[in-house]
């Protein structure tokens, strides 16, 4: 798995932040999970919860983290592209330091208390699948990728 996959499994729970279990309090042994209680589906045109009642989604994306979009981060043209130019530029040293503290330091938890405090129920996370796969190495290719 690749390094930036440990960032994921690190982010995803800081910007749910007491979500998920009320105030951020551990469950108790025969407490039923939250997740089972906060599965929505789809009634007619409205999206309800569990016991049937209508949620309204408020939330915002947290886009150009692990997806890279330029109209976010203000890059010109695509990631794979700013990614070479970077490591051309900087070289693999400062290349690997710049986007593993890029990846701790674009949301923290002081970012998730914050998106808390708004009363947001949604957060769009977009992810780029190369944190996951090496399009070089999956094609059976040595490479690096990205």
């Amino acid at each position: 798995m690749r390094r930036t996959s440990f960032y994921l499994l690190f982010i995803i729970p800081i910007l749910l932040y007491s979500g998920c279990s009320g105030k951020g309090k551990p469950m108790k042994a025969n407490q039923k999970s939250p997740v089972d209680e906060n599965l929505l589906m789809v009634s007619g045109d409205q999206i309800v919860n569990q016991k049937g009642d209508t949620v309204v989604l408020r939330g915002f994306g947290l886009g150009g983290m692990l997806h890279m979009e330029n109209f976010i981060d203000g890059y010109p043209a695509n990631e794979e592209t700013m990614r070479e130019g970077l490591l051309q530029v900087l070289g693999q040293e400062k290349y690997d330091l710049y986007f593993d503290t890029f990846l701790k330091s674009y949301s923290t938890e002081p970012d998730a208390k914050y998106i808390r405090s708004l009363g947001l129920n949604l957060i769009r996370i977009p992810i780029n699948y190369h944190h996951f796969e090496d399009d070089m190495t999956s094609a059976g290719h040595p490479g690096r990728g990205l």
